[in-house]
Order: C-alpha cells, then sequence, then structure tokens
C-alpha cells in the first residue's frame, strides 16, 4: 500500500468517526469544532488527513468552514434511511452498477415521455463548454444526468439521484480532476452524452438504455483505469 493509499484509508476512517460524533450529537448542531491540531491528536491521524475528512463533511453539508473562526456544524445527517456513503474506492465499482441500473431504465423512459422543453433543457446542458471551469463541468454534467431523470416522467428516479448528489458529484469531480484537462477525455463525455440525447430525441428507448449503461460504465472506467477516450 503506498502512501498515498494508506492517506487515504485514514481519511476514510477519521471521516465515519466525525460522522457519528455529529450523528450522535457529542457534536451538536451550530456548535464550533475543534481546531485541526486538537483533532489530529483526538483521532492520532495527521492534520492533511483532518482536512481530507473535513472536506468530506462540507461537500455533504454537515459542517461550515468560516476563514478565522474555525469549522462549524451545520445540521445533523438525516435519520432517514440514507444510500450508503462512498467510504473508499472498493465502494466506486458497486455503486456504478447501481447506477447503471437506475439511470439505464431512467434514459429509457425519458425517450419515451421527454417534451420538447425538456428536450431543449438537456440540449443545453448536454455539452462541456470550452473554458468552463472543472466545477462548472462537473455540475453541468449533474444536471444533464438530473434532466433525463426528469424526463422520465417517474419523481422516484429523480429523487435517487438527488439523494445520491454527494456520492454522484464526487465521483464526478474526481474523473473531472483526473482527466478534465484531456481533449480526449472532453471529447468522449460530449460524444456519449451526445449518444444519449439523439436517441431521447428520437424517442427509441432501447438505444437510450444502452448509451446511458456504457457511459456509465465508460466514466468508471476513465476514473478507475485512466481512459480518457472513447472506449
Amino acid at each position: 500500500m503506498t502512501v498515498d493509499e494508506v492517506a487515504d484509508k485514514l481519511s476514510d476512517i477519521t471521516y465515519r468517526e466525525m460522522f457519528d460524533l455529529i450523528r450522535n450529537g457529542t457534536w451538536a448542531e451550530n456548535s464550533r469544532l475543534p481546531s485541526e491540531n486538537e483533532m489530529a491528536r483526538q483521532f492520532n491521524v495527521s492534520r492533511p488527513v483532518i482536512r481530507q475528512a473535513l472536506a468530506r463533511l462540507r461537500t455533504e453539508g454537515l459542517i461550515l468552514s468560516r476563514r478565522g473562526s474555525g469549522s462549524f456544524v451545520t445540521r445533523k445527517p438525516s435519520s432517514d434511511v440514507q444510500f450508503p456513503v462512498i467510504a473508499s474506492i472498493a465502494d466506486i465499482a458497486p455503486f456504478s452498477s447501481f447506477r447503471e441500473g437506475v439511470e439505464g431504465e431512467s434514459a429509457a423512459l425519458a425517450a419515451e415521455r421527454r417534451t420538447d422543453k425538456q428536450l431543449e433543457m438537456l440540449r443545453s446542458v448536454s455539452t462541456c463548454q470550452p473554458g468552463d471551469s472543472i466545477e462548472d463541468s462537473a455540475g453541468r454534467d449533474f444536471k444533464f444526468h438530473v434532466g433525463i431523470a426528469e424526463a422520465s416522467g417517474n419523481p422516484f428516479y429523480v429523487n435517487t439521484l438527488l439523494s445520491l448528489r454527494t456520492q454522484i458529484q464526487l465521483c464526478m469531480n474526481l474523473t473531472w480532476n483526473i482527466a478534465a484537462f484531456s481533449s480526449d477525455f472532453n471529447k468522449a463525455v460530449n460524444h456519449e452524452h451526445q449518444e444519449i440525447f439523439d436517441a431521447i430525441e428520437a424517442k427509441d428507448p432501447e438505444r437510450a438504455r444502452t448509451a446511458m449503461r456504457h457511459h456509465v460504465c465508460s466514466s468508471h472506467k476513465r476514473l478507475m483505469e485512466g481512459q480518457t477516450g472513447k472506449s
């Protein structure tokens, strides 16, 4: 195991411990978290590991960091049944497989049910724009997938994607950060989105299902295997 892999594993463990402290109320809502130095001693890890764990809590909206004031708990995790967090690299493969099934069927229904207005919305977010930041590109990517769920006419698909926003955007951000400056990567994403869009525009459910499943699978390969072009 490399030094980076050890650090990632430690940040996963530290994140889970912090998450539990917020969930059980030890770190109460609106309370100020200990300093990074104090937490490093408390969890027996380095400050960079603490920062990685805190970044995940911020992404999930559980804490807010204020320059010069530290970090504060903004809310407790929902008591409702939740999807598991992606806590390690090993979690990404089953998550991708789950998305293939859900989003493939969502795309197939969108091809059957989409309206012209929904189609135009999808067109507006289907292509990565030159000069966009990584955050803008990943955000546009997520809107495209949610837009397809909305076009399916089934609110359960929409709610599933919105409930998985943190997990999906984590994977998208990782992928975009790894390969976003590769022209092959941008062309691949645009090509796959276009294939999905064309199938939905043509009202071809089977083609839309296949194109979406291929896109999610290819995104996983780009993240895990470093492939940037079309597969």
